[in-house]
């Protein structure tokens, strides 16, 4: 059935252990039960109410988990951190330091029209929790959301409490300077410091969506469209509204050359945008339709994730899949994980250390106790530095 998150209520539990949940909750149920411990997935249970967080706060973003069916993901323990066993990937560069932060011999070349069309595999990953947001330190640690507090995870599942009390939020980047940004659930963007500090960059923003461009500005995505914010001083400019027919728009993600961003949208017909820039990063086009179809009914494209060769890897709500679009156009379903509860609300790809995979997108599974899965992709993320031979033109 067609699915709406006006009513996504009771999904949402936290890590045994890591129980400060001192922060409110506006988007979502911070309810209590086992986290994945096991090879088995549990999916959440259904509920018709508004969802409260664990201080009884209601939420304001819910989805109907539909069902209590039992989920098929298994857990993935590979603690080896032989980048290039886990990622096909040499991570070395005879320069120095890499895109994964290694070191040692030229980086293998990456032939796009030999990339693979679906899922190569999917494991879900003990230890990490996530909402919507994540992101991987230089440390190996991946840092989420267990909806009270942020909660710090090694691929090998230690885990501890990074910052306690600041509740739900949206997605995260990293800034220049090594902090991240983060939408969290007070509207606002904030700053995350490395030594667990918070501060507000810029109130009222209100969005979804949170990506570092290649000026080194935030570009924010939500109901009063896309914004660029300089985190060095909170500083906003306005690029466009949400257009006409849009109920929001809702993630973004840039080119590999970083001259195209790629925007998901909220209500129209699985429809995804896109706008150009100079090198200056002035908009050289209005927004434009770039594809439409990527997703069922009334889509929901919760995160934008481009790899080496330009694909797009976009989660959809409404229909649970992950879809993947190349950068002419072409649209398809890139892995449909059968259950609404092992959903993917985002996407950030492995740094290729520390057993994260820079071949994979590391997807946060609210309705799955705040679970996390590395769905594997088989090529690595625009930022990749290596060779990259035979991509599609992007569409004009």
């Amino acid at each position: 059935m067609t699915r709406s998150k006006a009513v996504l209520a009771g999904l949402l539990l936290f890590v045994p252990g890591c129980s400060d949940d001192s922060g409110a909750d506006t988007d979502g149920n911070g309810s209590t039960g086992p986290s994945a411990t096991s090879g088995q997935t549990t999916a959440m249970p259904a509920s018709t109410g508004e969802p409260v967080d664990s201080t009884g706060a209601p939420g304001s973003e819910t989805a109907d988990p539909d069902g209590t069916a039992e989920g098929s993901t298994t857990a993935s323990q590979d603690t080896d951190t032989d980048t290039d066993a886990d990622t096909g990937t040499d991570t070395g560069t005879s320069t120095g330091q890499d895109e994964t932060g290694t070191t040692g011999g030229m980086l293998e070349e990456v032939d796009c029209a030999e990339i693979p069309q679906t899922a190569v595999s999917t494991d879900l990953i003990v230890g990490p929790r996530g909402y919507h947001g994540l992101v991987i330190t230089d440390d190996g640690m991946m840092i989420g959301s267990d909806g009270a507090s942020l909660i710090q995870s090694s691929y090998g599942g230690v885990v501890s409490l990074f910052v306690p009390g600041v509740g739900y939020g949206e997605q995260m980047d990293w800034l220049p300077d090594g902090d991240f940004a983060y939408n969290t659930d007070d509207g606002a963007l904030s700053r995350i410091g490395l030594d667990g500090s918070v501060l507000v960059i810029q109130s009222n923003v209100y969005a979804y969506g949170a990506t570092t461009g290649p000026d080194g500005l935030v570009y924010v995505v939500g109901f009063n469209g896309i914004s660029r914010i300089d985190p060095s001083n909170g500083n906003t400019e306005s690029l466009f509204p949400a257009p006409q027919g849009f109920q929001e728009l809702h993630s973004m993600g840039f080119s590999p050359d970083g001259t195209r961003a790629y925007i998901g949208t909220i209500g129209q017909d699985g429809t995804v945008l896109y706008v150009d820039f100079n090198a200056a990063m002035d908009p050289t086009t209005d927004l434009e339709v770039f594809a439409t179809g990527v997703g069922q009914g009334s889509n929901w494209h919760d995160a934008v994730a481009v790899d080496a060769c330009g694909n797009l890897y976009i989660p959809d709500f409404n229909s649970s899949n992950m879809y993947r679009v190349t950068p002419g156009g072409t649209v398809n379903v890139f892995w449909a994980p059968g259950q609404f509860e092992l959903y993917g609300h985002g996407a950030v790809w492995g740094t290729g250390q520390d057993g994260w995979n820079a071949e994979a997108l590391y997807v946060p599974q609210p309705y799955n106790e705040l679970t996390v899965t590395e769905v594997v992709v088989g090529v690595p993320s625009s930022k990749y530095q290596g060779p990259v031979v035979n991509p599609e033109p992007m569409m004009p």
